[in-house]
């Protein structure tokens, strides 16, 4: 069997929700050719799936050197303190730097994403800021910092995450959710409203649990 054939049969066990079988299938295709990182991709992808985080995190990283085995970016970014104009900004690259590859800023999502839902937040955060150095307009990173500073309890910057997602992808109903209920819990039922009314043309049934929120928050 090919490298290409173990490939596409991981991805169809994918597709059909067989995770266990695309595990098997993704190592089959590193243990042919170890040096190519979609495997490495996709590998963290299906142990994801499958709850296994650590190794989801494994899989990524070796996936990112084996993108980009000369660069080593760490990045940081500052706040407004003020709500509602909070803005993000994003620093840009030095010469010295190097813009990756294309898909390096849905990598470095879901790396973050692994991280987090192991409780390493900060590592989750300094992930999608990575994303976001190659791609300062990719609106999946700021969408799951917002989720990172949620679990900090920093509503500052987690609604000036969501916003920014939102900036670079009005469509994005998850983060007009997010949003709505980051308002709502900072007190500005006004602006909740203003993202319910959004939803009801993007998301009816987020808008409808938003508005189930609000009525609830309303009560207490």
């Amino acid at each position: 069997m090919t490298f290409e054939h173990y490939l596409s049969q991981g991805t169809q066990a994918v597709e059909k929700k067989d995770y266990k079988s695309a595990v098997n299938s993704f190592l089959q295709a590193i243990k042919l050719n170890p040096s190519q990182s979609e495997p490495y991709f996709q590998l963290g992808d299906a142990y994801d799936r499958l709850g296994n985080y650590k190794k989801s995190i494994e899989a990524y990283l070796q996936g990112v050197r084996l993108k980009n085995s000369t660069v080593e970016t760490k990045t940081t970014f500052s706040l407004s303190a003020e709500e509602p104009q909070t803005t993000l900004e994003v620093p840009t690259l030095g010469p010295d730097h190097i813009i990756i590859d294309e898909e390096m800023p849905e990598a470095y999502f879901h790396l973050g994403i692994a991280f987090g839902k192991l409780g390493e937040y900060h590592k989750a955060l300094e992930a999608f800021q990575k994303a976001l150095f190659i791609d300062p307009e990719y609106a999946e990173s700021y969408f799951g910092m917002g989720i990172v500073y949620d679990y900090l309890g920093d509503d500052t910057n987690k609604i000036a995450s969501y916003r920014e997602a939102i900036h670079f992808n009005p469509q994005h109903a998850e983060s007009h959710y997010n949003l709505g209920i980051a308002y709502l819990d900072t007190g500005y039922a006004a602006r909740a409203l203003d993202e319910y009314e959004i939803l009801k043309l993007l998301h009816p049934q987020l808008a409808h649990k938003l508005m189930v929120l609000m009525q609830s928050t309303k009560k207490q």
